[in-house]
């Protein structure tokens, strides 16, 4: 039978332990006392029938949720089991995952409801310098190569004198692979293209003005052709980043805010022969 197959796949048994996470919201913190009742509330229902129709296709019949939910049941049962008799110390395994699991809960709290480019807006003028684009600079080159002369540094200086003597940059000295017109390109862009130190050297070029530069493949004469500041884009064109930034950082903040609350309530006993150390951790927590 298809259902009991389905039972078997880890994606389930995933779902059936995100409905347990719904459920475990109205005790989180204060822990299940010992011998306490499973409880399949709707929050966990809900939790399990979403899992079970997308591992079908459908949604499920109310036979096919039953068994489901029992299957759940003894997951939660095992679980409880496993942890009463200590199998989660001692295996990092189980134990990343419990812990990932209990933050993923916490996160769960993250109010991400209403989004609306009010907030957003704000969120991007907070952190205006993660979004601002580098600035990029506009250029003309002629190229000596390392491979057609002896000495490519003097021929640049040859073909820069040319140029300042009233010469045309263009069509000035050898072939270069990516052409003598390079539009506007960041730094990242001009290393990529010329070799690591070649955006660094054209940062005090002014536009219009020419400049002697070396890179990974020879000496070239270099125009500054245009520059464009730095400017933040658009919220229209990086909303699904600013949107994304966003939630992950009120997630960060919930998970953050659950800790605290867990550090406030828990019993902490520092044995440390580090006094210093024990200031720091106090403090810390």
């Amino acid at each position: 039978m298809r259902i009991r197959a389905l039972l078997r796949e880890p994606l389930l048994h995933f779902a059936a332990l995100g409905g347990l996470i719904f459920a475990a919201n109205a005790w989180f913190g204060e822990g299940a006392p010992e011998g306490s009742a499973v409880v399949v509330d709707q929050a966990w229902v809900s939790g399990v029938e979403a899992g079970l129709g997308r591992g079908l296709g459908r949604a499920p019949t109310t036979e096919e949720l039953a068994e489901a939910l029992r299957a759940a049941v003894d997951d939660e049962l095992l679980f409880r089991e496993g942890l009463a008799l200590g199998l989660d110390r001692g295996d990092p395994i189980v134990r990343r995952r419990l812990i990932q699991k209990t933050r993923f809960l916490h996160e769960d709290r993250a109010d991400l409801e209403g989004v609306s480019d009010e907030k957003l807006a704000a969120y991007l003028a907070e952190h205006r310098e993660r979004y601002v684009g580098a600035a990029r600079v506009g250029l003309t080159h002629a190229f000596a190569a390392t491979d057609r002369h002896d000495d490519p540094e003097a021929k640049a200086a040859e073909l820069l004198a040319e140029l300042r003597a009233g010469g045309a940059l263009e069509g000035l000295g050898d072939p270069f692979p990516h052409g003598q017109r390079i539009g506007l390109r960041t730094p990242a862009d001009l290393e990529a293209l010329f070799g690591q130190g070649f955006a660094a050297g054209l940062v005090d070029v002014p536009v219009g003005e020419a400049a002697l530069l070396r890179s990974s493949y020879g000496w070239h004469v270099v125009r500054v052709d245009e520059r464009e500041a730095a400017s933040l884009p658009a919220l229209s064109l990086i909303r699904a980043r600013v949107e994304r930034d966003r939630a992950e950082e009120l997630r960060e903040r919930a998970a953050e805010a659950g800790l605290r609350r867990l550090r406030e309530g828990a019993q902490i006993v520092l044995e440390l022969e580090d006094e210093g150390l024990r200031a720091a951790l106090e403090e810390a927590l």
